[in-house]
């Protein structure tokens, strides 16, 4: 595909690879250093004390000049709005991106969830309610992922996490 055209290879959540499936890459990317092709990963730093294997490919590929990282942020409170707009069918008001800004830190899936959730349960609902509801409840999208998050946890840090939450969000 490359020899006629430039090609754009995104391996997303590399922090789960497995060290064949790391080397595999490592043979790729270093086998089409004469084609115009583009590899762009991702990975959590949270889960950064993973598999040493990929800590081995990215050291080995920053020597080689072949790497370069991009720390993402979240999201401005202007741009959780107009995510959240999209979902909603109509443009958010400052208030409710302000307070889907202050509930998600701008984590666009967490603005995502949280905009499709106030559509499903309230799209009846007067802008203010809206902006409660956002500030107080959790969508079952976020829960499955911060459920599937702890099930991969040993017993004793889920449970401490599980404890933590209770405190809030400065534990």
């Amino acid at each position: 595909a490359a020899s006629g055209a430039s090609v754009l290879l995104i391996v997303e959540d590399l922090h789960w690879g497995d060290r064949a499936t790391l080397g595999m890459l490592a043979h790729v990317i270093r086998t089409l250093a004469w084609a115009p092709v583009l590899v762009a990963g991702t990975l959590r730093d949270e889960t950064a004390g993973g598999e040493p294997a990929l800590h081995a490919l990215m050291d080995d590929l920053r020597r080689e000049r072949r790497l370069e990282r991009v720390a993402l942020t979240g999201l401005s409170e202007e741009e959780t709005g107009a995510l959240a707009g999209a979902w909603l069918g109509a443009p958010a008001s400052p208030g409710l991106a302000a307070a889907l800004h202050r509930r998600t830190n701008g984590n666009p899936f967490f603005v995502e969830e949280l905009a499709r959730h106030l559509v499903e349960s309230h799209s009846d609902r007067s802008a203010e309610a809206l902006i409660a509801a956002a500030g107080a409840e959790v969508p079952e999208g976020v829960r499955s992922l911060i459920d599937r998050r702890l099930a991969r946890l040993p017993e004793l840090a889920g449970q401490t996490v599980r404890v933590a939450a209770v405190a809030g969000e400065d534990f």
